[in-house]
């Protein structure tokens, strides 16, 4: 018996000390917690209803701004929504959920950085005519590109590739021309540099859905990567031209080979074991 009262007395310790490190909730009346709940925010975890408090207490009106936020319950997304209003002010972000008809905070720290850095009227014309999930990615290029070309890639391609198709897309469209002209072959072409744990073989593989290129790639014990096509070869000098473009490439061999067989896919080859 004596071990066991032996232990009791340390559990007892053990959850005084525990007890000393919870942190203490944050006192909300009646009426602030049913409007969290509303929200989906988890008043029983500490974390969670202090940052609450801490914002009600900032902005009086922080649960009306949150609330136009919450079509599908802020959740876990509550910590980004309050860094928002924290960093803004409910008023700016009153403002900015009205002119781009925003339902959550999602894109509101993209909207803010792209009005700084391009101003609101380039932001405005995007807004207008595309959506604001390719503000990062169109702003930077709108004055360069034009909206009538960005419409024409938008239609054209998976609007997921934009970066890939931007600093290239005069090549890519004289390239596209050869696809009925010119002859299907095969190559082998093999890219040496920094080009092994930098995502350079799912680039590959975007590029060649934007190409029309079928193939796959691997990397190389030497450290190099070794991609097998199938394509038009100005469509492949596009490939090759891209992937230098976006990686640390210091070094390409192409040539032409004739595998046995027609590819029917892009696949990307598991690496080999050192």
């Amino acid at each position: 018996m004596g071990l066991v009262n032996i232990l009791r007395k340390l559990l007892k310790s053990e959850e005084h000390k525990l007890g000393e490190f919870r942190p203490k909730l944050a006192e909300l009346s009646p009426e602030q917690e049913e409007q969290l709940i509303q929200l989906g925010i988890d008043l029983n975890d500490a974390f969670s209803r202090n940052r609450a408090a801490d914002v009600l207490k900032t902005y009086p009106d922080g649960f009306e701004t949150l609330k136009r936020w919450s079509k599908y319950s802020l959740g876990g997304n509550a910590g980004y929504a309050y860094d928002i209003l924290f960093k803004y002010g409910t008023q700016k972000v009153n403002e900015l959920v009205d002119r781009y008809g925003l339902k959550s905070s999602t894109y509101l720290d993209d909207i803010v950085k792209a009005i700084d850095e391009f101003g609101k009227d380039i932001v405005d014309e995007i807004a207008d005519r595309f959506e604001l999930k390719h503000l990062k990615l169109i702003a930077p290029n709108y004055r360069k590109y034009g909206p009538e070309l960005i419409q024409r890639i938008i239609e054209k391609y998976d609007s997921s590739l934009l970066s890939y198709i931007f600093p290239i897309h005069q090549d890519i469209e004289e390239a596209q021309k050869t696809r009925d002209t010119d002859e299907v072959k095969q190559f082998r072409i093999q890219f040496f540099g920094e080009v092994q744990e930098v995502d350079f073989r799912s680039h590959s593989r975007n590029y060649a859905n934007i190409l029309g290129i079928l193939g796959r790639v691997r990397n190389e014990r030497d450290g190099s990567v070794l991609c097998e096509v199938q394509g038009t070869e100005p469509i492949v000098n596009v490939f090759i031209k891209g992937l230098k473009q976006m990686h640390g490439v210091s070094k390409v061999e192409k040539e032409e080979v004739n595998l046995g067989y027609r590819m029917k896919d892009y696949i990307i080859e598991s690496s080999p074991s050192r």
